[in-house]
């Protein structure tokens, strides 16, 4: 995506951070989905955790795909729900996309079916459970209960507006009870179980065409995401597929199997062979740093819900246990120790957050309708916390201090301090000259092979016998600088030792110089005319020097 939004409008840290925050910032428009099985307090709550948890306002900010396959599933999420209660295919498809897009962005969004699945038989624990106690149809709004406050007002005319979210809903199968008939307790469970599955035959018929065609929806966006590009004639490439489509078998094999070997390297295991304890320990202070009033909520939510007169709901009980599952095994299939993977805990857990502010807010509702200011106080006291919390930890951590040392999301990988300023005059220095713009120095940058940057993964080479010929990893370590200076379209070299940097100087004079702070000194013997500024890289830890051609700055204003 941003390739093409590059090819548009220009290579800029806003086209590259553009994708995720407008999916970010669609992201609370999921909450209506769930209208359905949520009251209408439970919904604006959803909305408003969607749309403000410091987590997720954070990383929208990001050039990451993690705020994208949460949001993509969460929407796939809620259109399958929607699609099921309403009896809806066109809310199958729109979920298949959404789906489909989530399997685009990263190799964790494997690990969300699997989530639901484990879920899923938990539910359907409850609901055998349910069906042998003889207990109520699951999923009734709290609208449909007996509840008191302003969450029970308006119930007829939701009902009307939206037949199939309420009525329908309230039994997960399209308006059937699966309570006993005339209050008969049924103890034989397998029988029960047949039986259903006798009544949802016509549904499984119903719903098998366009299932397949939700299915064959996702098998095509994967190819048109996965699929190589390029014109040589005889490849399997998308293009030539559309030309000849004898190469189509080939483009479907590239784009499928081929990259299933790649996600493949992730299941291995290879990347994952890290301390559990102390990941599972930095996750969950992460968690109650910058998301203790939606974790805290999620609890109340779920136990409230779980242990009401007629509850558990299914989506409630889905999305917590899909939380939990998340803290739990996170900190496992993880390769770096990063709080972004704490967006896939507090989107799931959102949803019984919503349920637990909702219920605070019913809480001083009653209180107010029963003129007892004391209550009403408290729960006004803790409701205005909770917003404060919430909306005050976003602004601050996103916008007020975004690079802290004290901000629990910044990542060591990140720039501690600003260098925009810095950038430009290297870009413009760069712009400006003829040859060589950017040297690197020292060991901690040298990369043997430059041509291996031009695509990712920069790895290093090895030859028949597995003997290093070429080490060029350290190419990460100058990140996020090659971002910059290849948007200037920058020509790049290195060096490791003073008598190389000498020559090089010496030969090509480039405008600039980039370095470890420590290796000042070599520099400033064989230069003149230049301005240097100190960095820190990363998060605070690596410091490094750039050097800039005053002239070349002077030539280009």
């Amino acid at each position: 995506m941003n390739e093409a939004l590059f090819g548009l409008v220009g290579p800029s840290d806003f086209a590259a951070r553009l994708v995720v925050a407008l999916v970010g910032g669609l992201l609370p428009l999921a909450a209506l989905l769930f209208r359905g099985r949520l009251a209408d307090d439970e919904t604006v709550a959803l909305c408003f955790f969607l749309a403000l948890n410091p987590i997720l306002l954070y990383y929208s900010r990001f050039v990451r795909n993690d705020v994208l396959v949460a949001a993509f599933l969460l929407f796939a999420l809620g259109f399958l729900v929607r699609a099921y209660d309403l009896r809806s295919p066109p809310h199958l498809y729109a979920g298949a996309a959404a789906l489909a897009l989530g399997l685009t962005t990263k190799e964790n969004a494997l690990l969300y079916p699997l989530a639901w699945a484990g879920a899923g038989l938990l539910l359907a624990d409850h609901r055998i459970l349910r069906t042998t106690d003889g207990t109520r149809a699951p999923d009734a709004r709290p609208e449909d209960r007996e509840t008191v406050g302003p969450a029970a007002d308006g119930d007829e005319a939701t009902a009307a507006e939206e037949p199939g979210d309420a009525a329908d809903a309230s039994t997960d199968g399209g308006g059937e009870s699966v309570a006993a008939p005339h209050g008969e307790e049924r103890t034989d469970w397998v029988g029960s179980l047949r039986e259903r599955g006798g009544r949802h035959a016509d549904e499984l018929r119903y719903w098998a065409g366009p299932v397949a065609l939700a299915l064959v929806e996702v098998v095509a966006v994967l190819v048109l995401f996965y699929a190589p590009r390029g014109d040589a004639p005889g490849e399997p490439t998308l293009g030539n597929a559309l030309g000849d489509p004898t190469l189509l078998p080939g483009v479907l094999d590239a784009a499928l199997v081929g990259t299933w070997e790649k996600v493949g390297f992730w299941t291995s295991g290879v990347q994952l062979s890290h301390p559990y304890v102390s990941w599972l320990v930095y996750y969950v202070e992460t968690l109650f740093v910058a998301a203790g009033p939606l974790v805290g909520l999620a609890v109340v939510g779920f136990l409230a819900d779980r242990y009401a007169e007629d509850g558990p709901r299914d989506l409630v009980a889905l999305a917590a246990y899909w939380g939990g599952a998340s803290v739990v095994f996170y900190p496992i299939v993880s390769a770096t120790k990063a709080a972004w993977t704490t967006v896939h805990v507090v989107v799931p857990l959102a949803i019984p957050a919503a349920v637990g502010l909702a219920l605070v807010y019913r809480w001083g509702a009653e209180a107010i309708a029963d003129d007892d200011p004391v209550s009403a106080a408290l729960t006004g006291f803790l409701l205005i916390a909770v917003v404060v919390g919430v909306a005050g930890g976003g602004i601050h951590y996103a916008h007020v201090a975004p690079q802290s040392p004290n901000n629990p999301m910044v990542q060591y990988g990140q720039p501690a301090g600003e260098m925009q300023g810095t950038l430009a005059d290297a870009g413009a220095a760069a712009e400006a000259n003829e040859g060589l713009d950017v040297l690197y120095y020292g060991e901690f940058v040298h990369v043997d092979n430059e041509s291996r940057a031009a695509s990712l993964p920069v790895e290093n080479v090895t030859d028949e016998n597995g003997v290093l010929v070429e080490a060029n990893s350290n190419w990460y370590d100058r990140l996020p600088l090659p971002w910059y200076f290849e948007a200037h379209d920058a020509d790049v070299a290195s060096v490791d030792n003073r008598s190389a940097l000498n020559r090089t100087i010496g030969a090509e004079s480039p405008p600039v110089i980039v370095a470890r702070a420590g290796h000042r000194g070599d520099i400033d013997a064989v230069t003149e005319g230049y301005e240097s500024r100190t960095h820190e890289l990363t998060a605070p830890g690596t410091e490094i020097v750039v050097y800039v051609d005053a002239e070349a700055m002077d030539g280009e204003a």
